[in-house]
């Protein structure tokens, strides 16, 4: 066990040592590819704009689960009240 904790220290020191020094050269390569998606000029009422896009969107989807956990559960209740009206008026 001491073994392989040793094995698992040595491959994140690795990890580490790799990424010291090739984090930067890919951090701007990202940068790079994703420049379409940077909007310029940055400004205040740019970002307050994004701001609330983001939260209307984390709003519209907790809706849109919260919807589809309703009509998942109703779906269930309306099948367990047809199945035991079933059974009872068979009996």
């Amino acid at each position: 066990m001491a073994s392989k904790l040793r094995q698992l220290q040595a491959k994140a020191v690795q990890a580490s040592q790799f990424v010291a020094k090739h984090g930067n050269c890919y951090y701007k390569q990202l940068l790079q590819q994703n420049k379409q998606y940077v909007v310029e000029p940055r400004t205040v009422e740019k970002c307050q704009e994004l701001s609330k896009q983001l939260f209307y969107t984390r709003i519209a989807r907790w809706f849109s689960f919260f919807l589809r956990t309703i009509i998942i559960c109703t779906t269930c209740h309306l099948f367990v009240y047809s199945s035991s009206s079933l059974s009872s008026s068979v009996s």
